[in-house]
C-alpha cells in the first residue's frame, strides 16, 4: 500500500483528491442527510404532537432549536474525539443517538420529556457528525476541496428532501399514528452506520507537535471573530425559521399535509443546489461578494414572503428561492472564516465561531412561534426575519482579513509566510498554477521545524528570511521528506 512519512511524523496513508476521496465525501453527505434531515423533518409532525400533548408552536418550535443549539456546541468536542479516536467511531455515536432519539420518543407520554428524548440525543447526533464528517472532508481534498464540501454540505439538503416525502407517505399509510412513523425514522440510522463504515483516516499522526497556543481571550476580543460571530447568529436566526415553520405556514394557509412536506423537500432541494452552484462561482469570483448578494437576496424574499405566499404555489417558489439564496451562505461562511482567520486562528476561530450559529438557531424559530402564538399571524414573525438576515448584511459590510505576523504551518505540515505573496489565498492555498516555471506542489511539502518566525526558526534547524529578504540563507523548503 502507498504510504508517505512526512518530516513532521504524519503519516499520509492515501493520496489527497484519490478517487476514494469522492466516496468519503459521498458518505459525509449521506450522514448529514440522516442527521440534519431528520431534524429538519420533525417539524412534519407538529400538528400531530400539538394534539396528542395539547403544546403550542412555540413549545414545538423549542425543541427543534435545542437540538439546533446543541450541535455547534457539541461539535468542538466531538472533532476533538475523531481526532483522538478516529471519525468512524464519532459517526458510530451519532448514529445511535439520532436512531435512540426518535425511538425514545415514539414512548414518550408527557411533552417535556421530548425535550431530553428527542432535543438532547438529536442534538448530540448532529454535533458529532457535522464537524468530523467536515474535516475528513477536507482532509481527503486539497486541489478540489471546494467541491468535496459542497457534496458533504448537500447532504444536509438533500435529507430536507428526501426524509419529509418518507415521514408524510409513512403518516398517510398509518394514519397519522405518528408513533409508528417515528419508530421508522429511527430505523435510517442503520443507514449511517454503512456509511460510517466506508470513512477512512488519510493522515495518521505519530508524534504530537506542540504549537505556539493562541489566547482565545484575544480571539474573541478580536474585529474579525466579532463581525463574523454576529453574522452566522443574524443569518442562523433566519435560516432556521423556514426550515422549522414552512410545513405549519403551508397548513396555515390552507394547505395539504402532503404539499407542505413537498415544499418543505423543495427548499431542501433548491438549499443543495445553493451549495453547490454558489460555491462554484465564489470559487471564481469573490466569497465575500456572493456572501452579501446571499444574504441581501435571502432577507428581501423572507420579507416578500407573508405578502405573496398564500398558496401551494407560491409557497413553493419561495421555499425554492429562499433555500437557493440560504445555500449559497451556509456554503460561503466557513470559506469566509478561512479567509478572514490566518491558518494558526483557524480551528479555535471556527469552533468558537459556530457558538454564534447555536444562538441564532435556538432564538429564531421559538420567537417565530410565540410571535404566531401571541398574534395569530405569521407577517410579523418573517418581517423579522427578513429584518435579521439585513442585519446579518450589515456585520458583513465589515469583514476584514486578521494580520498575521509570523510564519507558520498548517496541520497538513504546510509552511505558509504570512504577510502572504499575491499567490496566496486563504482558503485555496497557494495558487501554483501561476508559477511559468513548473509544479510548485513540492514547496507546500513539510519540512524540519516545529515554529517558524521572521529572522531565524526556533527549536529547529535552518534560517528563514524576513519579509522584506527574497532569499533563503539555509533550509530547502522542499525537502521535507
Amino acid at each position: 500500500m502507498w504510504h508517505e512519512l512526512w518530516a513532521d511524523g504524519i503519516l499520509e496513508l492515501h493520496r489527497a483528491d484519490s478517487p476514494y476521496a469522492y466516496v468519503i465525501a459521498c458518505c459525509a453527505g449521506v450522514c448529514q442527510l440522516i442527521a440534519l434531515g431528520s431534524i429538519n423533518t420533525f417539524s412534519l409532525f407538529f400538528s400531530q404532537l400539538a394534539n396528542q400533548f395539547h403544546a403550542g408552536l412555540a413549545s414545538l418550535s423549542l425543541v427543534v432549536s435545542v437540538a439546533n443549539f446543541l450541535a455547534p456546541v457539541i461539535g468542538p468536542f466531538a472533532g476533538g474525539m475523531a481526532t483522538r479516536y478516529g471519525t468512524r467511531w464519532v459517526i458510530v455515536t451519532a448514529a445511535v443517538c439520532q436512531g435512540a432519539s426518535y425511538l425514545a420518543t415514539s414512548f414518550t407520554t408527557q411533552f417535556w420529556h421530548i425535550f431530553l428524548t428527542y432535543g438532547l440525543l438529536a442534538g448530540i447526533s448532529a454535533g458529532c457528525t457535522i464537524s468530523p464528517s467536515l474535516a475528513i472532508v477536507g482532509e481527503w481534498f486539497e486541489k478540489r476541496r471546494a467541491l468535496g464540501m459542497g457534496i458533504a454540505f448537500a447532504g444536509s439538503g438533500l435529507g430536507t428532501i428526501v426524509l419529509p416525502v418518507f415521514a408524510s407517505a409513512m403518516l398517510a399509510q398509518y394514519t397519522n399514528d405518528w408513533r409508528s412513523v417515528f419508530r421508522w425514522m429511527a430505523a435510517l440510522s442503520g443507514v449511517m452506520l454503512v456509511a460510517a463504515a466506508l470513512l477512512r483516516q488519510r493522515l495518521y499522526v505519530l508524534k504530537s507537535i506542540q504549537s505556539d497556543s493562541i489566547s482565545r481571550l484575544d480571539l474573541i476580543m478580536s474585529g474579525s471573530f466579532v463581525t463574523l460571530f454576529l453574522v452566522g447568529m443574524f443569518f442562523s436566526y433566519t435560516f432556521f425559521i423556514p426550515l422549522v415553520h414552512l410545513v405549519s405556514y403551508a397548513e396555515a394557509q390552507g394547505v395539504s399535509t402532503t404539499w407542505s412536506a413537498r415544499a418543505l423537500s423543495v427548499l431542501g432541494l433548491f438549499t443543495s443546489v445553493g451549495n453547490i452552484s454558489w460555491g462554484w462561482l465564489a470559487d471564481r469570483t469573490s466569497y465575500v461578494t456572493v456572501f452579501r448578494v446571499c444574504h441581501f437576496c435571502a432577507g428581501t424574499t423572507m420579507c416578500l414572503w407573508p405578502l405573496v405566499g398564500h398558496d401551494q404555489y407560491t409557497i413553493m417558489v419561495i421555499a425554492a428561492v429562499i433555500g437557493c439564496f440560504n445555500g449559497g451562505c451556509v456554503t460561503c461562511y466557513p470559506a469566509l472564516a478561512a479567509w478572514t482567520f490566518p491558518p494558526e486562528k483557524l480551528s479555535a476561530g471556527i469552533s468558537l465561531m459556530y457558538t454564534g450559529f447555536g444562538i441564532g438557531s435556538l432564538l429564531g424559530p421559538v420567537a417565530t412561534g410565540w410571535i404566531v402564538d401571541r398574534y395569530g399571524s405569521y407577517t410579523i414573525a418573517l418581517l423579522v426575519g427578513g429584518g435579521a438576515m439585513y442585519a446579518a448584511l450589515i456585520a458583513a459590510m465589515f469583514f476584514k482579513k486578521d494580520k498575521p505576523k509570523s510564519f507558520t504551518r498548517t496541520a497538513s505540515g504546510q509552511v505558509l509566510q504570512f504577510p502572504p505573496d499575491d499567490d496566496y489565498d486563504y482558503f485555496g492555498g497557494f495558487d501554483t498554477a501561476s508559477d511559468d516555471e513548473g509544479d510548485d506542489s513540492k514547496l507546500l511539502r513539510p519540512i524540519e521545524v516545529a515554529t517558524v518566525t521572521y529572522g531565524t526558526t526556533k527549536g529547529s534547524t535552518g534560517s528563514f528570511p524576513s519579509p522584506g529578504n527574497s532569499s533563503v540563507e539555509q533550509g530547502d523548503v522542499g525537502s521535507g521528506k
